[in-house]
């Protein structure tokens, strides 16, 4: 099993709707299933960069042949996504991403694909014998209509059905990060929604923090708890207290 060290501490975080109390349980797991990582002191795990834990994760294997459950697969994934993505410094600056992203929306306010007739052409069949099409990382139902799911991937955004998951459709295709780990919906007003970004199940994506909608989904903005992806943050559970719905618990890796 693995070892976790807990610090739990409240903030009070500004955001652009308002003011909201975050309380954070800080936690961080060993990572010691990725067994290139166990030379690290404790404390560092879950703060290197990427590009060192390329230089770890080749110098580990170097001499040794892959084996299952030793997190080669799952990090050979992370490694070809991040190095699609990164500039020519290693990094990438979520910041100036967002900003790109906003200065596109209010030059170019309505997408040309939005008017496009889009027809899937496949592959329509899923693998039955491991893998998938994608990874769901959360399922969150609507307070008081259980036909009004939404849903959080790994690295493809949060997606929302309105018939009880007959049909679904996106709203987060144009935000500059696409991994959702978590969802909350207000209880008390449920055009409130909150989510936490980044891929808290493989690391694929790194957070940028929480953002909120006031539409019911329809339109995102940060919150006082943001990042950029360089810090290299991977967030987890967030939960809103049953007794106060300004009250939100998340839970971080470090």
């Amino acid at each position: 099993m693995n070892s976790f060290v807990v610090n739990t501490r409240r903030l009070r975080l500004p955001l652009r709707m308002g003011t909201l109390f975050f309380a954070i349980l800080a936690f961080s797991l060993t990572g010691r299933a990725q067994p290139w990582l166990t030379s690290l002191p404790e404390d560092s795990l879950g703060k290197i960069s990427y590009a060192r834990e390329v230089q770890l994760f080749d110098q580990y294997w170097s001499n040794r042949q892959p084996e299952k459950g030793k997190g080669y697969k799952a990090f050979m994934r992370k490694r070809w996504f991040w190095d699609r993505r990164l500039d020519e410094t290693g990094e990438l600056n979520s910041a100036k991403h967002w900003q790109g992203w906003e200065e596109k929306q209010r030059l170019f306010p309505v997408s040309a694909t939005d008017e496009a007739d889009w027809l899937p052409v496949g592959p329509a069949m899923i693998p039955t014998s491991g893998g998938g099409v994608g990874r769901v990382n959360c399922v969150t139902i609507h307070p008081s209509n259980p036909n009004i799911i939404w849903v959080g991937a790994a690295s493809g955004g949060a997606w929302r059905s309105s018939d009880g998951g007959s049909t679904w459709e996106t709203t987060t295709d144009y935000l500059p990060l696409l991994g959702v780990t978590s969802i909350v919906i207000d209880y008390v007003n449920p055009n409130v929604i909150y989510l936490a970004t980044g891929d808290n199940d493989g690391g694929n994506t790194y957070s940028v923090g929480i953002l909120k909608s006031t539409d019911g989904g329809d339109t995102w903005n940060q919150t006082g708890l943001t990042y950029q992806t360089t810090n290299y943050r991977i967030l987890g559970k967030l939960m809103m207290s049953r007794v106060d719905n300004n009250l939100l618990v998340l839970t971080t890796h470090s």
